[in-house]
């Protein structure tokens, strides 16, 4: 009984959510999955933001110079081989790579990224839910980590 207490008083100490998340995050590189959900998933694949609602009906489509380019200037979507037909925020890829997967002192999952290119804001155009996941991708990230939270509470359990 005195070794089951103990057991039980370790891990009560392991689990606490903020260390948890932290070490299930970090280790399992969640971070990554979540930030491929946001950017690739549903962004560059679907143009979606976290609510489902297309970017395009948000803060309008391409202009011809994005999609065409402008000689000399920069090169156009089409030119780069990138899709045309939805908004996807890709171009050079900065904006994708500034996202960033972090755990609060509370456990929460928080995904950031900088919307300031040189000429404007991304949020100020195509809101702030382009960053964060949706119901569907929410989902996911919640399956996986129930497996790695059942299997964090099973390792601090018998090392206890």
């Amino acid at each position: 009984m005195d070794l089951l207490i103990r057991k039980l008083e370790n891990l009560s100490r392991a689990v606490q959510p903020s260390i948890m998340m932290q070490v299930i995050v970090e280790r399992n590189g969640l971070g990554g999955v979540i930030i491929h959900l946001n950017t690739e998933d549903q962004l560059f694949d679907k143009g979606i933001d976290s609510r489902g609602v297309k970017l395009e009906d948000i803060g309008g489509s391409y202009s011809p110079a994005t999609i065409n380019g402008i000689e000399g200037k920069f090169k156009g979507k089409l030119e780069l081989g990138l899709p045309i037909d939805r908004v996807t925020l890709y171009n050079s890829g900065d904006f994708y790579k500034t996202f960033t997967v972090d755990v609060e002192g509370n456990g929460d999952i928080i995904v950031q990224a900088d919307p300031n290119k040189p000429n404007q804001n991304l949020f100020d155009r195509y809101g702030k839910d382009v960053v964060g996941l949706t119901k569907n991708n929410l989902d996911v990230v919640r399956n996986i980590l129930k497996r790695h939270i059942l299997k964090y509470i099973r390792n601090e359990y018998e090392k206890g």
